[in-house]
């Protein structure tokens, strides 16, 4: 029997909790830039970028390293998301409509929701589900690369950190205009997702040059990762005169460096206490449910317009963090209540 790896767990909680976080903060995109909540909302924002990537890069981690895989598995699982994907979304329009029909007193037209709903307009956090259905059908490949790969696998993420990450990033930010040219290739395609799953597999194939590389080297990488994302963030919003968190949801150097440092950080600490690793796991096994879950309290804050940003002074910060508990607490213990009906079922 295998033994459990907690780090992982411990990885997998990290970027769920971010995740939370992320829905919780995107508040105080609204409020004036560079006011103080506006600034908060900047670098609390920033601090979580790493989620989905480190998501991603845990998936790699686990499937890509396998022996051998059933691509029948695969499909299988796809179709899980897929049908997942549908129901989520019938959901969250349901649980909506009472708040359109008593706090907004809006009319529900059930035509107008269907035509809403094939226009696309769908949650923006389900586009996971769709990022992690193409890292699962690029698995038989992916795990091909791995297991015969001899350095090829160091030079393909080596190409993608200086083309994708580097070359694309400075040309839209800095406007070096000699380097539009790499446009043509599209790298900001959802492919960076997969490719993000190979380095999880690669840090797992070659853990032992990863767990020895300097503490105090990654935790620099991390805040240097953490700094570059603020900094360009306040400089895209003061050149457009509002908001600009392009920096968040592209493809960049600084995020990069964020969610691979953090991921080394997690798999090199230590963790020898039986109850932390109980509630590790309890987590671990759930981010599908809380990810899927969360949203249904995120979306009663702010209908109720109990957001972070209605608060005054330091409230501000304690009720964004209560609600982030509160929020993972019940949205944990929802998945938990879902997964035992559905198994005596």
């Amino acid at each position: 029997m295998k033994q459990r790896d907690y780090n992982l767990d411990l990885i997998k909680t990290l970027a769920i909790i971010a995740t939370v976080g992320i829905h919780l903060n995107a508040c105080g995109s609204i409020c004036q830039i560079y006011s103080k909540t506006w600034n908060f909302f900047v670098l609390f924002g920033s601090l979580l970028r790493f989620c989905v990537p480190v998501f991603c890069m845990a998936t790699g981690y686990l499937l890509y390293t396998k022996d051998s895989i059933d691509i029948n598995k695969i499909l299988k699982k796809v179709l899980k998301f897929a049908i997942i994907f549908v129901l989520a979304e019938i959901v969250y329009r349901i649980s909506y409509c009472p708040y359109m029909k008593y706090l907004y007193g809006e009319k529900i037209v059930l035509h107008n929701i269907i035509e809403d709903i094939l226009q696309g307009n769908i949650k923006p956090h389900l586009y996971f589900l769709q990022i992690i259905s193409l890292v699962y059908l690029f698995a038989p490949l992916g795990i091909l690369i791995v297991k015969n790969e001899n350095k090829e696998l160091s030079y393909l993420l080596k190409l993608w950190i200086i083309l994708s990450m580097c070359t694309l990033f400075l040309a839209d930010i800095v406007n070096i205009r000699i380097f539009k040219i790499f446009n043509i290739y599209i790298l900001y395609g959802a492919y960076n997702f997969i490719i993000y799953a190979m380095l999880g597999a690669y840090i797992r194939k070659y853990k032992k040059i990863h767990l020895n590389f300097n503490t105090i080297l990654c935790i620099l990488g991390f805040l240097i990762g953490y700094l570059g994302v603020v900094f360009i963030m306040w400089k895209l919003s003061k050149t457009s005169g509002q908001s600009d968190y392009s920096i968040w949801d592209s493809v960049n150097i600084f995020t990069f460096l964020m969610s691979y440092s953090l991921f080394v950080l997690a798999l090199k600490v230590k963790i020898n206490s039986n109850k932390i690793k109980k509630i590790l796991t309890l987590v671990s096994q759930n981010t599908l449910g809380i990810y899927l879950v969360h949203v249904l309290f995120t979306d009663f804050i702010h209908n109720m317009d109990l957001d972070y940003i209605n608060f005054f002074g330091i409230e501000k910060i304690l009720i964004l963090f209560i609600d982030l508990f509160i929020i993972l607490f019940l949205s944990l213990g929802i998945s938990i209540l879902a997964k035992k009906i559905f198994q005596r079922n």
